[in-house]
């Protein structure tokens, strides 16, 4: 792969969330209700396989907690791998359409 460079360049407005993984969603929530994030946002993906808790900052910002609803889902493959913890980071784009195009040209895994 060739070095990268910028892949995103202007298209990139900032971080709309991160996702951590965790093996516990409830524990999660009252660990991250007592540092001070709010719940927001809950809903099952049943075709992910994930149960969701979207944790606000007073910024507006989200923290994303995700518990598997099985192992064998992308989440619970990620915990059985890796252990809790960051499995993903959302960008903020202006275009992402273009975002997209820029990251499969590079030859990034898209999500």
């Amino acid at each position: 792969m060739a070095p990268l460079t910028n892949v995103l360049g202007d298209l990139v407005l900032g971080i709309d969330h991160v996702g951590i993984a965790v093996a516990d969603l409830e524990s999660a929530v009252e660990v991250w209700t007592a540092m001070g994030l709010v719940e927001d946002h809950r809903e099952t993906n049943e075709e992910q396989g994930v149960d969701e808790v979207m944790m606000a900052l007073p910024d507006g910002r989200h923290v994303q907690l995700l518990g598997a609803r099985s192992p064998e889902s992308a989440v619970g493959k990620f915990l059985a791998r890796n252990g809790q913890g960051l499995q993903q980071l959302a960008l903020r784009v202006s275009d992402i359409q273009a975002a997209c195009r820029a990251i499969e040209a590079a030859g990034l895994r898209l999500v």
